[in-house]
């Protein structure tokens, strides 16, 4: 059964069970049932003054964000074939894309908004949980409907749900929420999360390392409107749904750019821990 260890409530889990089902479920904002690679074991009624107004506040990295409560079920986000329900009843089909490797020069990761301009080195910064540096694998959940389509009619590309980077495949126990300096939990509101800022419908792994090159990118040509080196890639990422891009080259820093589920909004991110306190994973949830 999944257990509560730590305060406050909704930012640190323990995941003691296994997932029994195949598909996952929010009932409403009142209540989360489940939690993260767990199947549907067990209610947590939220405290009695979840809900209510008031707009997001913003840090200098990124902001909070009223939304549903827990980490992701990351089990179900990330084994392919798997059916999901949304909060709106719509079930979706899982599948599960690979988009290589992440340079991690430093091990501190980052999450941004590629498309923030010369802000990208005010929002570009970097998670307080480290990892070993080296290259780790990033994937992605696609979520699509799976329903039946006329002939020759293309299948539907899907939405990127969340975005996986992995730094050891070991099971997850503890999920806590990913946290840059400055940012303190007991701030937070019953009903909120940390999250990083799109608003470009695009988001952004990158090292620490490698903001100042992924910055520069973002600069226009020298012929009167011309776009961007970053722009030009926006089609890519729009068809694709990521793109694995190289900002350094003599350094070999990249970053791995994807579409939003949601497009626009503030997406947390949060960071798996194994049973002997080693970093495993981290995963931003885009909401979908």
């Amino acid at each position: 059964m999944p257990l509560l260890v730590a305060f406050p409530w909704h930012l640190k889990w323990r995941n003691c069970s296994q997932p029994n089902s195949p598909t996952s479920t929010w009932s409403g904002k009142d209540r989360f049932v489940g939690c993260a690679c767990s199947g549907l074991q067990q209610e947590v009624q939220a405290p009695s003054n979840l809900g209510g107004g008031g707009a997001p506040r913003v840090t200098e990295g990124g902001g909070s964000v009223r939304m549903q409560l827990g980490p992701p079920h990351v089990d179900t986000m990330f084994r392919p074939g798997v059916r999901r329900r949304r909060r709106n009843g719509t079930e979706l089909l899982v599948e599960v894309l690979d988009a290589g490797t992440l340079h991690l020069a430093t091990g501190r990761l980052v999450a941004v908004d590629p498309f923030l301009g010369p802000d990208v080195e005010r929002f570009g910064v970097p998670f307080t949980a480290t990892a070993p540096p080296g290259r780790y694998p990033v994937s992605l959940s696609i979520a699509s409907r799976d329903r039946p389509r006329k002939t020759n009619t293309p299948a539907p590309k899907g939405w990127v749900a969340a975005v996986k980077l992995t730094i050891r495949d070991d099971p997850v126990v503890v999920w806590e929420l990913a946290l840059q300096p400055g940012e303190d939990p007991a701030t937070l509101r019953p009903d909120e999360l940390f999250g990083f800022a799109v608003d470009s419908g695009t988001g952004s792994f990158l090292d620490a390392s490698a903001v100042p090159a992924l910055s520069r990118l973002s600069n226009p040509g020298p012929k009167l409107d011309q776009d961007s080196e970053l722009d030009k890639i926006g089609p890519e990422v729009l068809s694709k749904r990521v793109v694995n891009l190289v900002v350094g080259p003599a350094s070999d820093l990249n970053v791995v750019i994807f579409s939003c589920g949601m497009g626009d909004g503030l997406y947390p991110t949060w960071v798996g821990w194994t049973s002997t306190d080693e970093l495993a994973c981290f995963v931003t949830d885009l909401e979908l």
